[in-house]
């Protein structure tokens, strides 16, 4: 798995630079989707959609699992892409069953639409794999993990206005333009992370070494 250590050719300056600027304006593009799903959904829509988030951050931490070593690995010339790519995949596949036990317990509990809870069931394997190809970026373009969030935010302030405001979808607008914004992210970082992931070879020795 030994490869050339990415992390001797990365533009720090560069980077630093794209990322910046790029933090700036995905401030601007959330405040603008932040806007439109404040003003545009009900009372009731918004208290659910508070919800969602705060029950999809229960079953997000298992992240740290991969975005800890993927980095340090890639950078130091260990190709561990494919192997972060796959624990991504499998650890998402398990946070997402999590997820939708809770939304079901929080239906029956609190009688909120179960319908409305699983459609963010989507959101939650996409955070795994969008952080997943993140982490590869960043050992070797981390300039690409700015514009992968400018690229995530863009695409959900155009879709919010479709859907949310254009179309009036409400609570399923603005869930469905949070997954089209990470589509966007994601196609852009797989084409930047294509090259390495090919190249590297999964290893399932990593993976428990990673887990323990």
């Amino acid at each position: 798995m030994a490869n050339k250590a990415y992390g001797a050719t990365v533009r720090l300056k560069y980077a630093t630079l794209v990322n910046s600027l790029s933090k700036f304006l995905s401030l601007l593009a959330g405040l603008v989707f932040t806007i439109f799903v404040a003003r545009r959904l009900t009372v009731i829509e918004f208290g659910l959609w508070t919800l969602v988030f705060k029950y999809i951050s229960y079953v997000t931490p298992f992240t740290v699992i991969f975005t800890y070593w993927i980095p340090r690995t890639i950078s130091r010339g260990v190709n561990t892409a494919k192997t972060g790519l796959f624990l991504a995949v499998f650890l998402g596949t398990i946070a997402s069953l999590i997820y939708a036990g809770i939304a079901f317990s929080a239906s029956v509990l609190f009688n909120q639409p179960l319908d409305y809870l699983l459609v963010a069931l989507v959101i939650v394997f996409q955070f795994y794999i969008d952080r997943c190809l993140n982490s590869i970026a960043s050992a070797h373009a981390p300039q690409y993990t700015g514009f992968s969030n400018v690229f995530l935010k863009t695409f959900q302030v155009i879709s919010a206005f479709l859907l949310v405001i254009v179309l009036r979808l409400g609570f399923l607008g603005a869930v469905i333009s949070v997954i089209i914004g990470r589509i966007a992210s994601i196609m852009l970082l797989y084409y930047v992370d294509r090259p390495l992931i090919v190249e590297s070879k999964f290893d399932f020795n990593v993976v428990k070494d990673w887990i323990r």
